[in-house]
């Protein structure tokens, strides 16, 4: 995919501090409220979808804002169609609409510099110390990382250190199956160092460990935690 130099209103908004990135995706909305928004899911979207995105019966005119999420990460992805992705970006930013791409984890510098130099690019990474921490979990640590805990979500929002255990375990999970590599988005460094912390757990405690935040991660997005988020999390690492 090679976009050309049009004149148009292009903002990508990526990285996997959701929370801000987030942030910054309302405060997008806020300032090109007058359009008519159209949000669209890249990892469903389909023709129909796209080409349902040009077309309004609005007060709003022809000029609208359009939020793609997702749809670059999904390029590199098999079964994905690319041609149909990358045909309908080319129509938005020919077209006079604000195009929005929202992505949930970091472009790599290649995807990026198939856009001109002038696009609004907001880069939004978690605290490298997140990343430690994330990484040192393991049976038996719970007085070193609920420590490491503690000093994270005084620099970064516990709703990113849930989503982020979450997705850990679940690569440890495939990493115990032996089906790690279907992740097509970790290098192979960091798949060594996923394999290697799997080996501290067995299938067993993975498992539970992964329920067990999943059922955290609902109850909190349907406010029924019977205690904070932060001490239920606390309580997690203490269990391991």
């Amino acid at each position: 995919m090679e976009i050309g130099h049009f004149t148009f209103m292009l903002h990508i908004i990526h990285g996997e501090d959701h929370v801000k990135s987030r942030e910054e995706l309302v405060g997008l909305r806020k300032k090109y409220e007058a359009r008519e928004t159209i949000t669209i899911d890249g990892k469903k979207a389909d023709e129909l979808t796209y080409e349902q995105s040009f077309v309004s019966d609005s007060l709003f005119g022809d000029e609208r804002c359009i939020i793609v999420e997702n749809a670059l990460t999904q390029l590199n992805k098999r079964g994905v169609d690319k041609d149909l992705v990358e045909r309908f970006i080319g129509r938005f930013l020919e077209s006079n609409h604000v195009v929005i791409l929202w992505e949930s984890r970091e472009l790599t510098p290649a995807m990026l510099n198939k856009f001109p130099k002038t696009v609004d690019i907001a880069t939004f990474k978690p605290n490298k110390h997140l990343f430690s921490f994330i990484e040192s979990i393991g049976p038996g640590k719970s007085s070193l990382v609920l420590s490491q805990f503690a000093k994270v979500i005084e620099q970064e929002a516990v709703e990113l250190v849930l989503y982020l255990l979450i997705r850990q375990f679940r690569n440890l999970l495939l990493a115990d199956s032996g089906d790690l590599a279907k992740v097509s988005t970790l290098a192979p460094w960091q798949q060594s160092r996923v394999k290697s912390q799997a080996r501290q757990f067995n299938s067993d405690q993975l498992l539970s460990s992964y329920r067990n935040l999943q059922r955290i991660d609902m109850q909190a997005k349907s406010g029924k935690l019977p205690l904070s988020l932060v001490e239920e999390l606390e309580g997690f690492l203490i269990s391991l």
